[in-house]
């Protein structure tokens, strides 16, 4: 593996030098549960797959948006090179489309307070509900206002399931596999794509006046599998423990490592959670269990307060929210949904053929994460990114080049370019769902501390929907202002990409996700701003009792 700047020695097992090796192993229980948990992504990649293939039903624009339909009918007629780049810019076709991520935005801020108090579990649940009510709605909608009213509440729940689902992977998956385990949030994701574009596609070659209520109706199975799959699956340890159920917690940690030596990595959850109330109660070795059970009670204020000033979790931030930057302007994010479309009316498809080659796509994109989810604990994170970043690149500007020079005097590209287009397009889909798709909501779920994980995730996805509702409420307008010239831009946002990641990004592979510190302490940019240790061995119980490496003892933090 290619190290990149400042990147620590990996032991032979895989793991940084130094950081403990925690009994049990990877069970059939934590398999079903994980698979579980993240299966609750299918409807988030469902409705994602969707708004983009209704878009382009004719009887969904007449009833909807009657501009964009005009628009789209004289173009056809006139076969305008113009209105290639344009005929889907709509103020109100892009309000619809950037609604959800504006809607997720906010919810996500009260999902923190759910995880933490009420716990990730319980937190699946309330999205699962929430996104049946919204696709009642939108299912049933007889003007745009219901419409949206919809979408903004499926968009609710999307942001309690993304808050959520990740971090409870993390936290109940074995450090050796979590990047296996999380990579399936991705996958089932971009299943519930490949089933909405099959689903489109059917509508579309069926000529169903009413596809489209077929199309956003039959969003109601994954709402319904993400219900009653939240309510099957059991809480994560850290979350019992931060909210005071020791006993329970160490059960199921228990049960879920296959093994009753657990003692270390439970000692060391019980010092992150110790350490999570640390500023809001005296010293750490001062609070005893009944201190413990009232954990629940911190305020969400406090931890929003915590994760923005404390400064073991300032890196983890930082990194956090530049990769949701570089997510969304070096690949487009969730805006390449609206682009492959328009990129294959280039070649004057029947609008089920581009429909058809979606769903394609979408497949492609399934396959690549399952191949990513085999090679993020091998390769490491910070190596796929770096490798599949030059591939994305390449064909950014490939595509740049082949449009500028196929599209002229109002001709559509000419159909023998169809294999290179359709190549560049693959290759960049595949390159993305191998890393940043996956990657972007594994590496901010796995490297904030116990005290700020659920503030510091709700944060980065706050971060993240914001934008992804700037490119999404701009995406079609920039499309038909840039052309060709929009792939240069992401193209040169890439690279930045990359320099940040060589430099920047440290590798958390093989790391357990309460002895992340370490890796922060052996960073050579990040580690001058970590604050200065205080280890008092002397009178910490836990260091008497446990071999526990430099980096990972009971500390005191002075801020």
């Amino acid at each position: 593996m290619a190290l990149g700047a400042g990147d620590s020695v990996v032991a032979s097992g895989g793991g940084i030098s130094g950081v403990k090796q925690y009994e049990g192993h990877i069970t059939i229980y934590v398999l079903f549960a994980s698979i579980l948990a993240t299966s609750t992504a299918v409807m988030g990649g469902y409705d994602a797959g969707i708004t983009g293939g209704v878009a382009q039903m004719n009887n969904f624009l007449e009833k909807f948006f009657p501009a964009v339909y005009a628009r789209k009918q004289l173009s056809v007629k006139i076969g305008s090179s113009h209105n290639i780049y344009c005929q889907y810019s709509s103020q109100a076709l892009q309000a619809y489309s950037a609604s959800i991520s504006l809607a997720a935005a906010v919810s996500t801020l009260f999902a923190s307070y759910f995880t933490r108090n009420y716990g990730r579990k319980t937190t699946l649940i309330y999205a699962g509900v929430l996104s049946i009510i919204g696709v009642i709605l939108k299912a049933a909608a007889q003007n745009l206002g219901m419409l949206l009213v919809g979408r903004i509440i499926i968009g609710f729940g999307l942001g309690f399931t993304i808050q959520a689902a990740p971090i409870y992977v993390s936290e109940i998956a074995p450090f050796k596999w979590r990047g296996s385990l999380n990579f399936f949030f991705q996958v089932f994701a971009e299943f519930g794509h490949v089933i909405a574009s099959l689903i489109n596609y059917g509508n579309a070659r069926t000529g169903n006046a009413f596809g489209w209520r077929i199309s956003l109706g039959l969003a109601g199975i994954p709402a319904i599998m993400l219900t009653l799959a939240s309510l099957v699956i059991c809480e994560t340890p850290n979350s019992l423990v931060q909210r005071g159920y020791q006993e329970k917690a160490k059960k199921i940690l228990q049960q879920i490592r296959g093994t009753q030596d657990v003692e270390v990595e439970f000692e060391d959850i019980l010092i992150a959670a110790k350490k999570s109330t640390k500023r809001d109660h005296a010293k750490v070795d001062q609070l005893d269990t009944n201190t413990m059970n009232s954990i629940s009670s911190f305020s969400s204020f406090n931890a929003f307060q915590n994760v923005l000033t404390s400064k073991t979790s300032q890196p983890a931030l930082i990194i956090s929210c530049f990769l949701q930057f570089f997510y969304t302007f070096a690949i487009g994010g969730t805006a390449i949904a609206f682009y492959v479309p328009v990129l294959l009316s280039t070649f004057d498809f029947k609008s089920t053929t581009s429909l058809f080659w979606s769903a394609m796509l979408a497949i492609t994109m399934v396959l690549s994460t399952m191949v990513g989810s085999v090679l993020v604990d091998r390769l490491g994170r910070k190596q796929l990114l770096i490798t599949c970043n030059f591939f994305m690149f390449i064909c950014l500007i490939g595509l740049a080049i082949l449009l500028s020079t196929g599209i002229r005097d109002g001709k559509n590209l000419s159909h023998s370019l169809a294999p290179l287009l359709l190549l560049f397009i693959f290759v960049f889909i595949a390159s993305s769902a191998l890393s940043w798709e996956p990657l972007a909501w594994l590496i901010p779920s796995e490297i904030f501390p116990l005290e700020t994980r659920s503030a510091g995730l709700s944060t980065t996805m706050l971060v993240r929907l914001l934008f992804n509702f700037l490119t999404l409420e701009t995406s079609l307008s920039m499309l038909c202002s840039f052309k060709w010239g929009l792939f240069l831009f992401f193209a040169a946002w890439l690279v930045i990409a990359q320099v940040f990641i060589f430099f920047f990004l440290p590798e958390t592979k093989g790391v357990p996700i309460e002895e992340m510190e370490i890796v922060w302490r052996r960073h050579w940019f990040w580690k001058r701003f970590m604050p200065k240790l205080d280890i008092d061995c002397e009178n910490s119980p836990k260091k008497q009792h446990l071999d526990l490496p430099p980096m990972a003892t009971n500390i005191n933090v002075q801020n």
